[in-house]
């Protein structure tokens, strides 16, 4: 029995954001411990984000459209081009959320190297690494997609 990928995302989903929480709130605890009170609030900041995320739990993901197919197992070329350009929609905006978030978040790890000295900028900077690649990633399925957009639009 094959599993289906709707019912596997939101508990991905579920633990990125509650590590994300995790993560933000123990870098706004030890900043206050060091007497860094403005990358303590802005830690802070972010783990409240991440706790009402976690909380409101939506999924915004294209939802899967079973009923394009038919009996023989092909899609409606209509259907199939609607389910696409939903597609190409979802992850156009999750592209600019994960290009806003690195560019952000290179220039914090820029700053907080060059004006402050401690370890905790390798956990910041896997994150940072961690945004940047998912950014990629989702440039990659937007490229993919408005090809196969493409190219169903030729036949």
């Amino acid at each position: 029995m094959r599993r289906s990928t709707t019912s596997q995302k939101p508990r991905g989903l579920l633990l990125a954001r509650g590590i994300a929480l995790a993560g933000f709130a123990g870098l706004a605890l030890s900043t206050l411990m060091e007497g860094n009170y403005f990358l303590a609030a802005l830690f802070a900041l972010l783990s409240l984000y991440y706790l009402n995320k976690l909380l409101r739990q939506r999924d915004g993901g294209p939802a899967p459209q079973t009923e394009a197919r038919v009996r023989t197992g092909s899609l409606y070329p209509a259907a199939a081009k609607a389910e696409l350009a939903e597609m190409l929609a979802y992850y156009r905006r999750l592209e600019k959320g994960w290009r806003n978030i690195a560019i952000a978040g290179w220039v914090v790890t820029g700053l907080m190297a060059a004006f402050f000295r401690t370890p905790f900028i390798l956990i910041i900077l896997a994150l940072v690494s961690y945004a940047t690649y998912a950014f990629l990633r989702c440039r990659k399925a937007v490229s993919l997609i408005e090809g196969t957009v493409g190219r169903a639009g030729e036949t």
